[in-house]
């Protein structure tokens, strides 16, 4: 197996499609179709399978993907010895939850297109559990998520720091910091249980001596503008970045003698070294 096909074996496992992957790479879908069944025979096991129109990689072809990776990576750094120009990546495919969407994406965006203008950027949004599965999967190569769920296989970098609090309509509360009596005289709204705002909430109010089943809420979502909107409009309260509240014009408000501060993250699987232009995006979204 020579490099030209493990490039395009990363390709078609990243892409989940021989389509996408000849288009990447400027060559036509038989190709592909080729060099992939060619690398079946050598290894004498099955890479892909294909459901409708998806390339689904087997655990075979998941287990040699971080060595893939690797030898790619090392062979690049070894042009780079040698001085000779190495490919660049043209796109980045990138998660993010809808806290990191909103506070660091924008920003990020416009000054990474400005040292990069002609790499295409891939946007996934979701909540912060479905990001990191997609991480781990290999799916996408870095995600930014409002929580952190421990993994050996995962790194997080922290790249900014927010505060979690109560928000609400302005008016309906009349004091910054709450009792806890104050919350249950109206309707509490709650993000899903994958939101790294959730998992963040639940801590808040485990040192308040509180579960979140407690307050029982009326409605659960996992559509973060629907959920802004609710509380607006509605004598609704929920838990929100306060960065967030702030841009959004709702009050803000904690409950009394407690404070919470909250991370947004960087993460990405430890056993593949990103590429350059993917460190310079994570590099960008820390300095903001």
């Amino acid at each position: 197996m020579d490099i030209h096909q493990m490039k395009i074996f990363l390709s078609v496992f990243t892409e989940r499609s021989i389509t996408k992957a000849a288009e990447k790479l400027n060559i036509t879908q038989p190709t592909i179709s080729e060099h992939i069944r060619n690398m079946e025979n050598v290894m004498g096991k099955k890479l892909f399978i294909r459901s409708g129109k998806e390339m689904k990689p087997t655990e075979f072809a998941c287990e040699i993907f971080p060595g893939i990776i690797d030898l790619i990576n090392r062979y690049d750094k070894f042009l780079d010895q040698l001085d000779i120009k190495k490919e660049s990546v043209d796109k980045l495919s990138i998660g993010s939850s809808s806290v990191p969407k909103i506070v660091i994406l924008p920003i990020a965006i416009h000054n990474f297109q400005m040292h990069y203008p002609d790499v295409k950027m891939i946007i996934n949004i979701s909540d912060s559990v479905s990001i990191i599965e997609k991480v781990k999967r290999y799916e996408i190569p870095l995600g930014f998520v409002g929580t952190v769920i421990p993994d050996d296989r995962l790194t997080y970098e922290k790249i900014f720091e927010d505060e979690l609090i109560i928000a609400c309509r302005k008016g309906l509360f009349h004091r910054i910091d709450l009792e806890i009596d104050d919350l249950f005289k109206y309707k509490f709204v709650s993000r899903d249980e994958g939101s790294g705002t959730r998992k963040e909430a639940e801590s808040y109010l485990k040192k308040a001596g509180l579960s979140i089943n407690k307050f029982k809420p009326t409605i659960v979502t996992n559509d973060f503008d629907i959920y802004v909107d609710l509380i607006r409009k509605n004598d609704f309260f929920g838990f929100m970045s306060k960065v967030v509240a702030e841009k959004k014009e709702l009050s803000i408000h904690r409950i009394k003698n407690i404070k919470l501060k909250r991370g947004i993250y960087a993460l990405y699987r430890n056993d593949i070294e990103l590429p350059h232009e993917y460190n310079s995006f994570k590099n960008i979204c820390k300095s903001i």
